[in-house]
């Protein structure tokens, strides 16, 4: 026996206690007699087409509709039925959006409810890869020198291999000053012999151009971004995406967010990146935020293949089963299960373990992946599994529904740290998260989180939402979903810890009691025709920021001064040089000149208290670095006689002219092969004996046409009658002249 309540908000309100209504609407009519309409006014079919719901993708009746309906009047739809309260109640005067989509109307009102699979996926896909000189940073806390633009590729690898042999184009943009197209469109097929598929590239041509990328000079996300534009401009076929990646700010050519509307009018989405604590993470989230997509942090570059791997499903319209997990296993860890439900339908089950190890010769995991049943099904050793440095890829062809179980262990003995990543590839099972404002500037008020799931249509009842929210100091703070009158996960957030980001990872259980969200259905046949969900698991990810607040008890990590402002609070030439809102002692390229401050060197050159890494003008001659022809030499003069673009009182060949601004002579500018203090190019003193001589001459005659580097004056690779050349003009003279105070001494170099 089937009870049933049908009521609504407004009388739960008035009669919280009713007992339960059976077989009848709560105005007293019977729901059903033998071959009646639920509405009681629905003759045949000619009121049907005033029961689509758009919000839900229903035919539904409403109060409102029913009402009116067994009132003999003409229902109004949402939008008149909007349109007249905002007048009535608020003194508002609406418009409706022109053009909304019409629906044909069912055969009947009887029929039951069919759930179409709308994938919200995307076909035409550009990685765009910021390449530019802050990419050269390694993991500044660990002995790690891969770098992030190394964890990039390897995201970009992993990603690659993941659309193998699908039917989405897949592109890549590179770019620091200038983006540069690498590759254009096309699917990616594996290596088969020849022919591959008509129009498509082989994956390894996409590893070859992936691993070509190198880093280059500044950063110009906007033009990146507009390139990728003008290339998705006019192209037949479904929807586009733009997979964004940058660890800086954009500091010349276009304005990114207003190329990102331009990409939101196209129809374009964007899902951001942003890798390291200096990158515009605020910028990127708002690009992203701007055209429909999401924005995804990655505080550290290891994340990226797992981050990549979540990408891969976006773009699909799905989510993954375990995003972004930290995983540690070594000789005194216990080796964890790691469940992964797979629920019916799936067509692969993908599975990566991520390097997250602090050296990459350390890497060696050893895994089982076991089937619902409890056999092994894959092991590390398996020739199927794809092997990069940077992670472990397994992949599964139509699984079974259950529980898979991954056992992962050190084959070295040494510890293991991964992040582990699974997805089942079902266009139907779906998670979202969300988090308003976006922005938040009054911390009393709260952020509203908030977690819907379907399966082709919207789950309600039954299903367990959990939130995870990262403050921007580390610090993980749990927050459950309670199920609204909406039937949907909501929670509020307000145990702020400081300004910065937020990242909310909500994780959508759907189990053996779950129903799909109710409506008001045709009748009982309906109801009964779309069945249960089946159970399965998703994750989805949102944030926020906190734009508020000044001294405050922050947790360790989000006050690195410890002066109990929040590190996005710091401000100032002194505490922060470049002015990105990070404090010097936070920021991985303090003075903003798009070099790691490890690869900018340490010391006070100029003694004034700011370490060299975070002086724009290190030898303190008034010059800052980025226009100073010796940067590390005082020279005010700034002379260079030679217009090399290397100035006099450090130039190692005053009048030779082996500078970046007359790369002709001297190949690499200011080479100096035997390190005496002379460049080559004015240094034929191969006895080093003080003078040009006819000993020098036939030390050169016995290399004639070899690939000798010392002797190689021009630096073309070889010597030969060029070099003669130069050395006749130096014949019974001295080398140089240089400007470095060490010349003649070894070794000597520019300061």
């Amino acid at each position: 026996e089937l009870e049933v309540r049908f009521d609504d908000f407004w009388e739960r309100e008035a009669d919280a206690n009713a007992s339960l209504r059976r077989t009848s609407f709560s105005d007293g009519t019977k729901i059903l007699a033998d071959g009646e309409q639920q509405l009681g006014a629905c003759p045949e079919t000619e009121a049907c087409d005033q029961l689509w719901n758009e919000g839900t993708q229903r035919w539904e009746a409403t109060n409102e509709t029913r009402r009116a309906l067994q009132d003999g009047r003409t229902p109004q739809d949402d939008w008149d039925k909007i349109v007249a309260n905002a007048d009535e109640f608020f003194g508002l005067d609406l418009v409706q959006p022109a053009d909304l989509p019409l629906a044909d109307a069912p055969a009947a009102c009887l029929a039951a409810v069919e759930f179409e699979e709308d994938v919200a996926g995307a076909d035409q896909v550009f990685l765009v890869i910021d390449r530019s000189g802050s990419m050269r940073a390694d993991r500044e806390f660990a002995n790690d020198t891969r770098t992030r633009l190394d964890w990039a590729k390897a995201g970009a690898r992993g990603f690659a291999k993941l659309q193998e042999d699908t039917t989405t184009a897949v592109g890549l943009i590179s770019f620091d000053e200038d983006p540069t197209l690498e590759l254009d469109l096309a699917p990616i097929a594996n290596d088969p012999p020849p022919p591959l598929p008509a129009g498509s590239r082989a994956i390894a041509d996409v590893r070859d151009a992936i691993d070509a990328l190198a880093v280059g000079g500044d950063t110009a996300i906007g033009d990146a971004l507009a390139l990728a534009r003008d290339e998705l401009a006019g192209l037949a076929g479904g929807t586009q995406a733009v997979l964004l990646l940058s660890d800086g700010e954009n500091r010349q050519g276009q304005d990114p967010e207003a190329v990102a509307q331009d990409l939101r009018d196209a129809g374009v989405l964007v899902y951001s990146m942003s890798v390291g604590d200096a990158a515009d993470g605020e910028m990127l989230a708002r690009v992203a935020d701007e055209t429909g997509g999401e924005s995804y942090d990655a505080p550290t570059a290891l994340e990226l293949p797992t981050v990549f791997a979540t990408l891969y499903a976006r773009v699909r319209g799905e989510a993954p089963i375990v995003d972004r997990r930290p995983g540690l296993v070594d000789a005194s860890q216990p080796r964890p299960d790691f469940i992964i439900p797979v629920e019916p339908g799936a067509t692969r089950l993908n599975v990566m373990l991520s390097n997250a190890n602090d050296s990459a010769e350390s890497w060696s995991p050893g895994f089982e992946l076991r089937h619902p049943g409890g056999a092994v099904v894959m092991t590390h050793t398996h020739p199927a599994v794809i092997r990069d440095p940077y992670f472990r890829l397994l992949r599964v062809g139509a699984p079974a529904p259950g529980d898979w179980r991954l056992r992962v262990f050190s084959v070295n003995d040494e510890a293991q740290h991964f992040r582990l990543w699974a997805h089942a590839e079902n266009s139907a099972p779906d998670c979202w998260a969300s988090a308003l404002p976006a922005v938040v500037t009054d911390p009393a008020s709260g952020v509203a989180i908030g977690a819907t799931s379907s399966l082709g249509g919207p789950v309600g009842r039954g299903v367990d939402y959990t939130a995870t929210i990262t403050t921007p100091g580390g610090a993980q703070v749990e927050l459950p979903l309670a199920l609204d009158d909406e039937l949907t996960g909501s929670g509020r957030f307000d145990a702020f810890a400081g300004r910065g980001r937020y990242d909310v990872l909500v994780r959508c259980t759907i189990g053996a009691q779950a129903r799909f969200t109710p409506g008001e259905h045709a009748d009982e046949e309906s109801v009964i025709a779309q069945g249960q969900p089946h159970p399965f698991v998703r994750e989805a990810r949102t944030h926020f920021f906190l734009d508020a607040g000044g001294p405050s008890q922050l947790p360790p990590g989000s006050d690195c001064d410890g002066d109990g402002f929040s590190n996005a609070a710091e401000g100032g030439p002194t505490a922060d040089l470049d002015r990105d809102g990070r404090p010097n002692a936070c920021d991985s390229d303090a003075d903003g000149d798009d070099v790691p401050d490890r690869q900018d060197g340490g010391g006070d050159l100029d003694h004034d208290g700011a370490p060299d890494c975070l002086d724009a003008d290190r030898d303190g001659d008034g010059a800052f670095d980025g226009g100073d022809n010796c940067p590390t030499l005082k020279n005010s003069a700034q002379t260079d006689v030679d217009g090399d673009g290397v100035g006099d009182a450090c130039d190692n060949c005053l009048r030779a002219g082996n500078g970046p601004a007359r790369p002709d002579a001297g190949g690499a500018s200011q080479r100096d092969t035997n390190l005496d203090g002379y460049g080559n190019v004015c240094d034929p003193d191969f006895s080093d004996d003080g003078i040009v001589n006819f000993t020098d001459l036939a030390l050169l005659r016995r290399v004639f046409f070899t690939t000798r580097d010392d002797m190689d004056l021009n630096g073309d690779g070889l010597v030969n009658f060029t070099d003669l050349a130069l050395f006749k003009t130096y014949l019974f003279k001295t080398a140089g002249p240089s400007g470095l105070a060490c010349a003649g001494s070894v070794p000597c170099s520019a300061p």
